[in-house]
C-alpha cells in the first residue's frame, strides 16, 4: 500500500514537472515575427535592394540610393547673396536698358551668387543605368511643313506662328524677325507643383534678352496689370550670359550662368526646375546646375500662363537660331539626372 502510494506521488510530481516544463518550452519557442501590420511601416526604400529616387524631400535636394545606401546631400551655393534694389537694371520686367526703352520705372533686381551648384553625383553601383523619369510634354520639331508640332509625351499640341517653320532636320527654324515663334499649350506644366523644363537651341544671334522661353500671365490690378512671367534667354544682359528670369509684379529674379556661350558652340541646352517643397529655382545651363535662389513662384500662376518659344511679350529681340527639342518634367530634376539627360542628347530618352 506504502509502495502504490509513493509510485502514484512520484507520478503525480513527474506530472506536474513535465507540464511545467512543456509551458516553458511553449513560452519561449513562441513565433516572435512581427505582425503584417508592422512589417508594413519598415522603409520600403530599405526593404527592396532596387534603387530607388527620392523627391526633394531633403532641403539638400533629392539623391538616389538603393538598399543600404547612405542619403548624400547635394551641396549647394550660397543663394542668400542679394544686390541692392536700388541699381536700375531694366525698364520693363526682364529687360536691360535701351534708348528707346521709355522712362518706365526699373524694377527691384535680386541676383543669386555667382558660383555653380555642385555636384553630389549619384550613389548607384558603378555600371548602373540611372533610371530617369518620363516627360510629362515633348516637342521633337520632326517632320516638315506643318503648322501643329505634336506632343510626344501628353498630347498637347503646340503650334508655329509667323514664320516660324520646321526645316525638316528635327528643329523649328526661328529667322529673329517677321513674327515668328512656336505656341505653347496653356497646360505646358499641367498641375505641377515642381517642375523642370528643358529647351535644346543653337543661336546665330547674340542680340541681348533674345527669348529661348517665356512663360507669361498678366491680370487686371488696382496698381495696372500684374505680369508673372518665367523666361530663358540665351544672352542676359549686361554680361551676355544665359539667364533664367522670374518676374512677380515688381519682384525681378535673375540668375545667371558663371560664364556665356561661345561663337559656334553649336547645339546647347538651357533648363529651369523648381521645387515646391524647398521653394528653390534653379538655373540648368548643359546638363548642369549654375545658380539656385529661393524663390517663392507662384506656380498656379503660371498653369494659366501663356507659353511661347522664340518670342517675348516685353518687346526684346526675337530667337535669331533653331530650337531643337523642349522638354517638360512634373518634378525637380536633379545633378545626376541632368547631367545623364544632357549626355543622352535631345533624341534619346
Amino acid at each position: 500500500m506504502h509502495s502504490l502510494r509513493a509510485i502514484g506521488h512520484g507520478r503525480t510530481i513527474e506530472r506536474s514537472f513535465c507540464l511545467g516544463i512543456s509551458l516553458w518550452l511553449a513560452a519561449c519557442t513562441a513565433d516572435t515575427r512581427p505582425s503584417q501590420s508592422a512589417s508594413t511601416s519598415r522603409d520600403p526604400q530599405m526593404a527592396s535592394g532596387a534603387p530607388a529616387v527620392l523627391d526633394d524631400f531633403q532641403d539638400g535636394g533629392m539623391v538616389t540610393r538603393g538598399a543600404g545606401m547612405p542619403i548624400v546631400p547635394i551641396h549647394r551655393a550660397d543663394a542668400g547673396t542679394k544686390r541692392d534694389a536700388s541699381i536700375p537694371v531694366g525698364n520693363a520686367p526682364g529687360r536691360g536698358s535701351r534708348d528707346d526703352a521709355g522712362a518706365m520705372t526699373p524694377a527691384p533686381q535680386i541676383d543669386a551668387a555667382a558660383a555653380p551648384v555642385a555636384d553630389a553625383g549619384s550613389t548607384l553601383p558603378p555600371g548602373a543605368a540611372l533610371p530617369l523619369p518620363e516627360p510629362i510634354r515633348r516637342y521633337s520639331f520632326s517632320g516638315g511643313g506643318s503648322h501643329v508640332v505634336p506632343d510626344a509625351a501628353g498630347g498637347s499640341d503646340a503650334l508655329l506662328r509667323g514664320n516660324a517653320m520646321l526645316d525638316g532636320a528635327g528643329a523649328v527654324s526661328l529667322p529673329g524677325q517677321g513674327e515668328g515663334f512656336v505656341e505653347l499649350p496653356s497646360d505646358l506644366l499641367s498641375e505641377a507643383t515642381s517642375f523642370t523644363v528643358l529647351v535644346w537651341l543653337s543661336v546665330r544671334s547674340d542680340a541681348c534678352w533674345q527669348r529661348a522661353l517665356d512663360l507669361l500671365h498678366s491680370q487686371p490690378s488696382n496698381a495696372g496689370p500684374l505680369t508673372t512671367s518665367l523666361f530663358l534667354t540665351p544672352y542676359g544682359c549686361p554680361d551676355g550670359s544665359p539667364m533664367l528670369g522670374y518676374v512677380a509684379g515688381n519682384a525681378n529674379y535673375h540668375l545667371s550662368a558663371e560664364s556665356a556661350f561661345a561663337a559656334g558652340d553649336g547645339l546647347v541646352q538651357l533648363g529651369a526646375s523648381y521645387s515646391a517643397r524647398s521653394q528653390t529655382l534653379r538655373l540648368i545651363v548643359n546638363g548642369v546646375v549654375h545658380q539656385e535662389q529661393s524663390v517663392p513662384v507662384d506656380v498656379r500662376t503660371l498653369h494659366r500662363a501663356r507659353g511661347v518659344l522664340g518670342r517675348s511679350d516685353f518687346g526684346d529681340p526675337q530667337l535669331d537660331g533653331a530650337i531643337t527639342e523642349l522638354r517638360v518634367y512634373e518634378r525637380r530634376l536633379e545633378p545626376p539626372e541632368l547631367a545623364e539627360i544632357y549626355a543622352r542628347g535631345p533624341d534619346a530618352l
